[in-house]
């Protein structure tokens, strides 16, 4: 790592392979990163095309982890340049991770990239399946390092360091264990494993183009990358059905949470790909997040079930035929066992060549006794695995099954007892003649009961009768079990199930049990019984079944003898219906009690003689002399017969006896249960009666406190009333002060009105004063407007002033003549503006105008000469035919002169003759063609001329009469 943490990501193209040789072309490889376009140089387009050329592009630290958890790609786009045209067109392109790129290093030329053929994806060339060779690298950057820079403090180098060493995991070829991490602060070990298990519908994800049958020979299989190690599956060679052997890959990492932690976000998920060749058909991502909880230090982790493969191009699927592939991933710490009797394979410790390992056709060792680790531990390939040895049991034992499930009734539950004659033998016992032992088996007694206990919430407009329905195969009944009789259900109550308890006794492995649970769900049909129509399903309640192997366990005693016989696990839950609509909704609410009770392992019935006994038989038989007639009450036959009878008597007393004891056990059992919630009401009363003395006592402090607040308010009141006296006495004290104000203010109001009356009368005095003095000044006014209009008539008749008004009159005229100028003048320059439009459009439609009568000139020339190529056509036919016309003469002529010579020997002059006759006809239709076409020529000219001019187009009559007698010249031509 450098100091200032600057990379170099480097794109190594060095050739490519299976391409097409395409003259005056040339291929180009260009590709966009981090907002830069870079590209190799132009190399010729041959089918083994070199290009040794290296695409490199600066990161610091910080950007180049951004990319790496984006995911960012790098698209290489392949180009065909052609290099007469100019022109490029993409032939397919290439995608690369970032997080493929080799750790960085600081003298890449100690280490060697290691490259990879990648096919060019969405190809021009498909049939040639054209590729190139790329390498992906990091490097340092060397030319950025400054050697005065500052040294990073040591916690930061050693934190880059820690991250850096995490994100990549080497191989300890001596221990044969993975490092993720530094050595000296990661050494904790784990166990990572991967279990390809099973797959469906993988016929989905053949191409139309192509199509793969079992006859062909095509091998299929399954492929992925554990810790940079190429991992494959057995082979297979069926899509349809495609059966291969459950493999699980494991290796052993030595580390830390934190570093697995750093690891699985530059890994966030494994690729599973479905291979033919080197070609990948479907990939599927799963998560491995999951991996690290919490409860990794406790248990192991799994992450499992049935993910669906994605074809690499956008291919139909149809709907419900979605191809999967069954993987389980699974992480443990190495102090926490898998199995309790776990045998490590010594593949992966032994040689460390070999990792990582595949177990083929692992066989499942019995799971732990904790529920949650048995939930944690499940593993695919144990389901397979057993599913496919219920298929390899013998059909007697088949048959006998079905009829022993079909003896068992519905709605009871019977737990088989151990028979007294049962005797489980070791597998090494030695075996007797007179005796029939049995073997151990692995399958336990299990008895799971369903007890339906009420329903509620149901959403329904009116009033409901409902009953419940539901199936489970495994319990070994395939009829559905339904409560009966339906029950009526109104909004917003709850009602009770009547007869909704079942139990059903089967037996199996625990391995195979929890796995079931885990895998398939409890479904509970809710339906509506109509009496008029059919019934209706109102929704379904799922229910997990692997919720009870959490549930507390109980021991199972006998009543009668006090004897421990199994296990029980009881769990209660409320479960929501939800219906069955494209947005499914809660309908109602189901309250269900799961039980779940392990009666151990069961043992084989036998019936064992003693040897004793049948020495004395035989003794007697021996000494009892035969009789003459023999009795058939005294052959063997009869003898085994009753005493198959009175086994069967004897196995039926024993049947009843137990049945006796298992309704004692369940009546004891609902005893236990009674007492308990007796004892739980009990509980219940005395907690609600010490509330109640809570609340007793509460209410006599309530009380108490009431009587001093009711002391407190009289108190209160009484000095209200003394406030209120006090508050009225003031009042009139105010009342009486306020009165007496009011006289005074009105004496000093009318003594106001006086003084106020005295003042009116001296202003009106004042008025009439001054209305005297009023009038005298209007009549002096008047006297002044007289003196002034006799002045002004005066001065009006001198000249100077007639001269002023004079001038006064042009000064108007002047500006009004102003005014007009400038208006004129706007008006003449908008003038010259619409001119110089209106000249303009001129120029554009005659130029428009020249353009049509360009074409038409060129369009009629066109005519013209298509007209003249016939022309010639049919004249050059009329030659041929006067041509054929005179040799047929000619040899009419011929054969005239040859009979005229046989018979009078004459010279052959007049047949010369005729035979030039024609000749001379030939100079005047040339000459009268000549002319036509001339005519022809000067008539077009004289169109064409009109049609320049731009005044005449083709729809005038001039020009309609030209065209008519250029047609009827042309028509005598041909004639």
């Amino acid at each position: 790592m450098t100091v200032n943490g600057r990379f170099l990501v480097v794109v190594s193209v060095l050739e490519g392979r299976h391409f097409p040789k395409r003259s005056q072309h040339q291929l180009l490889i260009e590709t966009k990163f981090d907002g830069e376009n870079l590209g190799t140089d132009p190399v010729q387009h041959s089918t083994s095309p070199v290009f040794n050329t290296e695409l490199a592009w600066e990161l610091n630290k910080k950007a180049l982890h951004q990319h790496r958890l984006q995911r960012t790609p790098l698209k290489l786009q392949c180009y065909a340049v052609n290099v007469a045209m100019k022109t490029r067109e993409m032939i397919g392109y290439i995608m690369l991770d970032l997080r493929m790129a080799s750790q960085p290093v600081d003298s890449p030329a100690k280490c060697p990239v290691p490259s990879k053929w990648y096919p060019l994806l969405s190809c021009k060339y498909q049939q040639m399946k054209p590729a190139i060779k790329v390498a992906i690298s990091l490097e340092v950057d060397n030319k950025h390092t400054d050697s005065s820079s500052k040294v990073v403090p040591q916690k930061v180098e050693e934190k880059s360091h820690f991250e850096s060493q995490s994100k990549l995991a080497s191989l300890n070829e001596t221990e044969g264990i993975f490092q993720i991490g530094p050595v000296e602060s990661c050494q904790e070990l784990f166990h990572l494993s991967v279990t390809v298990a099973f797959a469906t519908n993988l016929a989905q994800l053949i191409p139309t183009s192509k199509e793969f049958s079992s006859r062909d020979g095509n091998i299929f299989f399954f492929y992925y990358s554990l810790l940079g190690h190429d991992v494959t599956n057995e082979p297979f060679k069926d899509l349809l059905s495609p059966n291969f052997a459950s493999e699980r890959a494991s290796v052993k990492i030595r580390s830390s949470l934190e570093a697995l932690n750093i690891y699985f976000q530059e890994n966030p998920k494994l690729q599973v790909h479905l291979c033919h060749g080197n070609q990948s058909l479907g990939s599927s991502d799963i998560p491995l997040a999951a991996l690290l909880s919490p409860l990794i230090n406790r248990v192991p982790t799994v992450v499992e079930g049935s993910f669906q493969l994605h074809p690499p191009k956008l291919t139909s699927v149809s709907a419900g035929k979605v191809p999967t592939v069954g993987v389980s991933v699974m992480m443990r710490r190495d102090e926490i066992p898998i199995q309790p009797e776990e045998v490590l394979n010594p593949a992966t410790t032994s040689s460390p060549h070999q990792t990582p390992v595949k177990d083929e056709q692992e066989k499942v060792v019995p799971q732990p006794a904790s529920p949650e680790s048995a939930q944690m531990n499940t593993d695919i390939s144990s389901i397979m695995d057993e599913e496919s040895e219920t298929h390899k049991k013998p059909k007697k034992e088949q048959t006998r099954k079905e009829k022993k499930n079909q003896k068992k009734p519905k709605h009871t539950s019977s737990p088989a007892k151990k028979s007294p004659k049962t005797n489980v033998v070791p597998e090494l016992s030695s075996t007797s003649d007179t005796s029939k032992q049995s073997t151990v088996h692995d399958n336990h007694h299990y008895s799971f009961s369903i007890d339906l206990r009420s329903i509620k919430d149901v959403d329904t407009p009116s009033v409901a009768n409902i009953y419940l329905r539901y199936s489970y195969l495994f319990f070994g009944s395939s009829s559905p079990i339904q409560t009966h009789p339906p029950v009526e259900v109104k909004r917003q109550t709850e009602v009770l199930l009547p007869h909704s308890f079942c139990a059903f006794d089967f037996a199996t492995t625990h391995q195979k049990l929890t796995q079931t649970f885990l895998r398939v769900p409890l479904l509970i049909e809710v339906w509506h019984r109509d009496k008029t129509a059919k019934d209706v399903l109102l929704g379904i309640a799922k229910i997990n079944l692997s919720h009870i192997l959490n549930a507390e366990k109980a021991r199972v005693v006998n009543s009668s003898s006090g004897d421990y016989v199994g296990w029980r696990q009881i769990s209660s839950s409320n479960v929501i219906v939800e219906s069955i609509n494209q947005q499914p909704k809660a309908v109602a609410e189901l309250l269900v009690v799961l039980g779940l009770e392990d009666y151990g392992p069961i043992g084989t019935h036998q019936i064992v003689v003693p040897a004793s006994e049948s020495q004395d038989i035989s003794s007697t038989e021996s000494s009892i002399p035969p009789p003459k007639k023999p009795d058939p009450r005294e052959t063997q036959e009869y003898k085994a017969a009753m005493e198959l009878e009175m086994w069967k008597e004897q196995q039926a007393g024993e049947f009843e006896c137990q049945l006796k004891e298992k309704e004692l056990t369940y009546m004891q059992t609902l005893a236990e249960e009674w007492k308990k919630r007796d004892k739980d009401r009990e509980s219940i009363v005395k907690k609600k009666i010490e509330e109640y003395v809570q609340l007793e006592n509460q209410l006599r402090l309530a009380l108490a406190d009431i009587q001093k607040r009711e002391n407190q308010l009289a108190a209160n009141e009484g000095e209200v009333a003394r406030l209120k006296a006090d508050m009225q006495r003031e009042q009139q004290q105010q009342l009486m002060e306020l009165k007496e104000m009011s006289r005074r203010m009105k004496e000093d109001c009318v003594h106001q009105i006086e003084v106020e009356k005295s003042k009116v009368k001296l202003l009106e005095d004042e008025k009439h004063r001054l209305a005297d003095q009023l009038d005298e000044a209007h009549r002096k006014l008047q006297q002044k407007d007289t003196e002034f209009m006799e002045y002004k008539g005066q001065v009006t008749s001198k000249p100077e002033v007639m001269l002023q008004s004079e001038i006064n009159l042009l000064t108007l005229e002047k500006v009004e003549f102003e005014r007009k100028l400038e208006s004129l003048t706007k008006s003449k320059i908008h003038y010259k503006q619409q001119w110089g439009r209106a000249l303009k459009e001129l120029a554009r439609l005659k130029q428009k105008e020249q353009v049509e009568a360009k074409a038409r000139l060129k369009r009629q020339q066109q005519e013209l000469e298509h007209m003249r190529v016939r022309y010639l056509a049919a004249e050059e036919k009329e030659v041929v035919k006067s041509e054929r016309i005179q040799l047929e003469e000619i040899k009419e002529e011929l054969k005239k002169l040859k009979q005229h010579d046989a018979s009078h020997n004459a010279t052959p002059t007049k047949p010369v003759e005729l035979v030039h006759m024609p000749s001379q006809q030939e100079p005047q239709q040339l000459q009268q063609n000549t002319m036509l076409e001339e005519h022809i020529a000067r008539l077009t000219e004289e169109r064409d001329t009109l049609l320049r001019t731009g005044v005449y187009t083709h729809q005038d009559r001039i020009i309609s009469e030209l065209d008519k007698q250029i047609r009827q010249a042309i028509t005598q031509t041909v004639t």
